[in-house]
Parts: C-alpha cells; structure tokens; sequence
C-alpha cells in the first residue's frame, strides 16, 4: 500500500513493487506492531511447544539465531526458553528466543557456564561464563511513528543586547 521495502522470509528486504507482486492472490497474515518503537506484540499460549501464532511472531520479531553474531535464519533455529518452561508454565513471545542448534546446546549445557536473560523489547542478554554480557537486540519490524522534534529551551539569561 506504499512504497516501503517489504521483507520476504528467509530471504530478507525486498522492493515494495516486487512484494505486491508476490502477494497478489496470496494469504495474508496481520502482524501488529508498536507504533511507537516497532516491537512487534506479545503472544503466550500456556503449551510448552509454541503455537503457529506464537511462533510466527516470534520469527518475525527476530529474523537470525539470538547469539551474537550468528546469522542463522530464524526458521531454521529452535524456538528456546529463556525461563525453562517446567519452571515457569508458559510460552509467551517475551519468554522465547531463536537459538539454531548449536548455539542453544552450548546455552543450555551448565558445566559451560553461559546464562540468558530475556527482556519484554525482546532483546535478550546472554552471560558469559568469564561474566562478560552481550545483548542482542530485533531490528523493528513496522514503521515507526516520527517524533516531533522537542521545542527549544530558552537560555536562563538571554544575553544583553
């Protein structure tokens, strides 16, 4: 409906007349996202194995693997617990992130010694056994509204003229 670049999964940004060429006679899916900052929004289900909802949320908010660096498609990476579920009880976009394979072993292994924590904006903080952080943080999936410019403070005392 406007000449912003879409996103093709798997595949990554493309031009706005190639996407409505593609989705001309396709399904559509809505996804909402926060005016304000792009977050897409939350999803929980209270099943350990996300539904397709959850999931297709989630993949949209993050596009890669969560570990820095990895740049695994997310449609290729297991959709992990930050919280484990026997501990918490629910699967919610918040308490998810994208690990691929390897990435989610080496976070889940204890003798290892790496920890996750997971933040609403759907970043997510890993700790490394040496007690280094690294975070990651989902591109914005949705236009963002334009702030206005804040107004100017005047000076407290305007010079003599």
């Amino acid at each position: 409906m406007d000449d912003d670049p879409a996103e093709l999964a798997g595949f990554g940004p493309i031009p706005a007349e190639s996407a409505r060429r593609i989705a001309t006679g396709g399904t559509w899916r809505r996804l909402l996202t926060d005016r304000a900052n792009g977050t897409v929004v939350e999803a929980s289900t209270t099943r350990h194995d996300p539904g397709a909802m959850v999931t297709e949320t989630l993949l949209a908010r993050h596009p890669v693997c969560a570990w820095p660096g990895c740049n695994r498609t997310s449609r290729e990476c297991d959709r992990d617990h930050g919280t484990p579920f026997a501990r918490s009880g629910e699967t919610s976009l918040a308490g998810l992130a994208p690990f691929c394979e390897y990435h989610h072993v080496v976070k889940d292994t204890p003798d290892w010694g790496w920890s996750t924590t997971n933040h609403p904006d759907g970043s997510v903080t890993l700790t490394a056994p040496t007690g280094h952080r690294y975070t990651t943080v989902p591109p914005a999936r949705g236009p963002v509204a334009r702030q206005p410019p804040p107004a100017p403070v005047p000076p407290d005392n305007p010079p003599p003229f």
